[in-house]
């Protein structure tokens, strides 16, 4: 999906022609436009992932007790 993010920026190309991707003259107009609205509806698909994957982070510590973050910074887990 990130990957796609990006791909689509390097096509988009605004109306403001300002933040043009560097590739959207390969790309006709329409193209363009096209990865643009794409582009901008994978930011917002991401942005909810990682707000859900955040919230599910907290539901495990505050509603099963149990640390999901320490065990994925240092490698290991200790067994129950």
């Amino acid at each position: 999906m990130i990957g796609a993010q990006a791909a689509l920026g390097l096509f988009a190309d605004p109306e403001d022609y300002i933040n043009v991707g560097p590739l959207a003259s390969w790309a006709g107009i329409d193209s363009a436009r096209t990865a643009l609205a794409w582009h901008g509806i994978l930011a917002r698909a991401t942005l909810i992932l990682v707000v859900l994957h955040v919230a599910a982070i907290f539901f495990y510590r505050l509603w099963k007790r149990e640390d999901l973050v320490t065990p994925m910074i240092k490698g290991s887990r200790k067994a129950k």
